[in-house]
C-alpha cells in the first residue's frame, strides 16, 4: 500500500475542500497510523474543536473519540463523542466504548458492550480479540480461547493474537499447544512482534531455562533486531516488555551486548524475573493493540 502517496493527494484535497470533515478524518487516522501520530492527533482535535456539538457524524466520533481515550486519556470526553454519534447499531462504536469501560476496569460492562459488538459484525478480528483479552484478564481461560481462536482465523494470523492464545494455552494446561501458538507468534509472515518475542523467551524460561538456553539467547537476538528497527515506536516497547527482556539478557550474561539495554534506566538481578515472568503472562496482554481507532 503506498501510504506516502495517500496522505499527499488527502493532504491537497484537504486544501481544496478545508471544510469537509470527511477528508480531514481520513487524513488525521492516515497520519496517526503510519508513524505520524502527532500530526494525526493534530489533524483530529482541530476538527473536534470546531464540531464540538456536531450529531450524526460516526466516523468523526470514532476518530476523535479513539485520540481522546488512547492519547488523552479523557474517557468521559470520548463517550460523550460517541454518545453524540447516535449511531447505536455500530460494533466500531460499540466495540471503542467497551474498552473505555475496560480502562475503568468495569468488566462487567466492557464485555456486554463486546457482545453487543460481535452481534453486530460476528466476522470482526478486533471485537474477538478484544473479548478473549478481557476474558484472559478475568480468568475466564476456556472463553478466552474460543474468542482468540475465532480472532486468530479472522485476522490471518496475526502474531499478537497468537501470543495471546499461547498463554490462554499454558494456563489451560495444554503444553503442546502453547508452545506451537507461541512459535506461530515468533515466526509469522506479518513479521516479528517484540511482546511475542518476549513472551515466548518467558515461556522457555518458565519451563526449563538451562535446557532453553541457547533458544532463548536467539529470541533475545531477534528482540535485539526489532527494537534496531522500530524502537521509535513506543507502543512495540512499553517498560514492562523492556524490564522483562532486560532481566532475561542480564541472566544469560548478554546486557552489556544490546542496544537496548543502554537505553533503559531499569536495574535487573536474576532473581527477579519470576516476578516479572508472571507479569507479563497474566497482565502484559494489554501492550498487544486494542485497535480503538477504525478502519475507514
Amino acid at each position: 500500500m503506498d501510504t506516502k502517496s495517500a496522505i499527499f493527494v488527502l493532504r491537497r484535497a484537504t486544501e481544496l475542500c478545508p471544510n469537509d470533515p470527511t477528508l480531514t478524518i481520513k487524513l488525521g487516522l492516515l497520519l496517526y497510523t503510519n508513524g505520524m501520530a502527532a500530526k494525526g492527533v493534530d489533524r483530529l482535535m482541530q476538527l473536534a474543536h470546531l464540531s464540538a456539538n456536531s450529531t450524526g457524524n460516526l466516523a468523526l466520533a470514532l476518530g476523535v473519540g479513539s485520540i481522546l481515550q488512547e492519547i488523552k486519556m479523557d474517557i468521559d470526553g470520548a463517550l460523550y463523542r460517541y454518545k453524540m454519534a447516535n449511531k447505536f447499531e455500530s460494533p466500531s462504536l460499540w466495540n471503542n466504548v467497551a474498552i473505555c469501560f475496560a480502562s475503568r476496569k468495569k468488566f462487567v460492562a466492557a464485555v456486554s458492550c463486546l457482545k453487543r459488538a460481535l452481534y453486530l459484525n460476528t466476522c470482526d478480528w478486533k471485537i474477538n480479540y478484544n473479548l478473549g483479552l478481557l476474558n484472559l484478564q478475568l480468568r475466564q481461560f476456556a472463553s478466552a480461547f474460543h474468542y482468540l481462536k475465532t480472532a486468530a482465523t479472522l485476522s490471518n494470523g496475526l502474531p499478537h493474537v497468537f501470543s495471546l492464545l499461547a498463554i490462554c494455552l499454558e494456563n489451560l494446561d495444554d503444553d503442546t499447544n502453547a508452545r506451537q501458538a507461541h512459535i506461530t507468534a515468533t515466526k509469522s509472515t506479518h513479521g516479528s512482534v517484540p511482546l511475542s518475542i518476549v513472551n515466548y523467551a518467558v515461556y522457555l524460561y518458565n519451563k526449563d531455562f538451562s535446557v532453553h538456553k541457547s533458544v532463548i539467547t536467539e529470541l533475545l537476538m531477534e528482540y535485539e533486531q526489532c527494537w534496531l528497527k522500530k524502537r521509535n515506536n513506543v507502543a512495540d516497547f512499553d517498560e514492562q516488555t523492556m524490564t522483562v527482556s532486560t532481566k532475561l539478557a542480564n541472566i544469560l550474561n548478554l546486557g552489556s551486548h544490546m542496544a537496548w539495554t543502554k537505553d533503559t534506566t531499569v536495574e535487573s538481578t536474576s532473581g527477579a524475573i519470576n516476578d516479572s515472568a508472571n507479569v507479563i503472562n497474566t497482565a502484559n496482554e494489554s501492550p498487544v493493540k486494542e485497535e480503538n481507532i477504525p478502519d475507514t
